[in-house]
């Protein structure tokens, strides 16, 4: 039987920087989470960069559904006849102001048509349905790490994997962020409540995700003299060069990420030593930082910085 999911709250993690420490036992870190081993595996075969020791959706959607357009029922945009590509295109048209189309867009029709007609097929047509089926498969006992693996197994665009130097690797973005953004949304008022979604008595475990290997993150490690990057990467981040997914740059940097921010974690499991701390927090942490520096809302005093250098540019799918 499915939990009650309560209403979202500001209670959530996400908006309060206390929580970066869970009030969990302290368990060994993501010793199933192959992203981590993958990351390890890219950054030694790269030997490239070292480690030293988020309201455009939800203007997408008010617009949208003020237009009349169920864009967020997956049997309407699963459905190539009631919701042809040119809609599709129209929903996610540019601003006004904005002199470049939605980048990828053949792709990203291609992901919703597929995420919805599995999710309609195989899950009674919502994410709700989804989400029962994970608590039925793991009979409530399922933790965050389980439910990432139960969407890259039921959503082959969810499978952020590569073949590198012959070997599977492993970054997960997009499923480890989807499950994330779930467990916060749903984050109970007490701490005393079992998580709606995770209610066994492990809890959610979120600890057991890594941060979400993209652009933003990689960029505030390296002003934060946590990452080294070459002269010529930085030569060419300043000329603006795009990367193409699954170059040696592209992967460096993201596996760097990976790796810098679990040692961050480690040495703050070090300092309280009482308390699990969460990768993905540090994440949401390190993101929200990066863009008020951006604007200028921010700053940093008392530690060695470098120079803000611009975050690397990718197309890819699987940010």
């Amino acid at each position: 039987m499915f939990t009650k999911i309560p209403v979202a709250t500001s209670s959530s993690p996400v908006f309060d920087e206390k929580h970066l420490e869970e009030p969990f036992p302290h368990s060994p870190a993501h010793v199933a989470n192959p992203v981590i081993s993958s990351a390890e595996f890219v950054l030694e075969q790269t030997n490239f960069i070292k480690i030293n020791h988020d309201a455009v959706q939800n203007a997408a959607e008010y617009v949208t559904l003020e237009e009349g357009i169920p864009i967020t029922d997956p049997k309407f945009y699963s459905s190539e006849t009631q919701c042809p590509d040119s809609l599709i295109a129209h929903v996610f048209r540019a601003a006004p102001e904005s002199a470049e189309i939605l980048p990828l867009l053949n792709e990203r029709l291609a992901i919703m048509r597929e995420v919805g007609a599995i999710l309609c097929s195989d899950f009674g047509g919502s994410y709700l349905g989804f989400l029962e089926a994970f608590q039925r498969k793991y009979e409530n006992q399922g933790t965050a790490l389980d439910l990432v693996r139960f969407v890259t197994d039921s959503f082959p665009s969810f499978r952020d994997e590569r073949l590198f130097n012959g070997r599977q690797v492993f970054f997960w973005k997009r499923p480890q962020i989807l499950v994330a953004e779930t467990w916060a949304a749903f984050y109970p008022e007490s701490p005393d409540t079992p998580h709606p979604i995770f209610p066994g008595p492990s809890g959610p475990r979120i600890s057991g995700l890594t941060m979400f290997a993209d652009y933003r993150v990689p960029q505030i490690l390296h002003h934060l003299c946590i990452l080294t990057y070459p002269a010529s990467l930085i030569r060419k981040l300043r000329k603006g060069r795009r990367f193409e997914p699954g170059s040696r740059e592209e992967m460096s940097l993201r596996a760097a990420s990976i790796i810098a921010v679990e040692h961050v974690r480690n040495e703050m499991i070090t300092i309280a030593s009482n308390r699990e701390v969460s990768s993905v927090l540090i994440d949401f942490y390190l993101w929200d930082l990066a863009k008020k520096l951006e604007v200028g809302e921010d700053h940093i005093d008392g530690i060695q910085t470098n120079d803000i250098v611009p975050a690397h540019r990718t197309r890819s799918i699987w940010y």
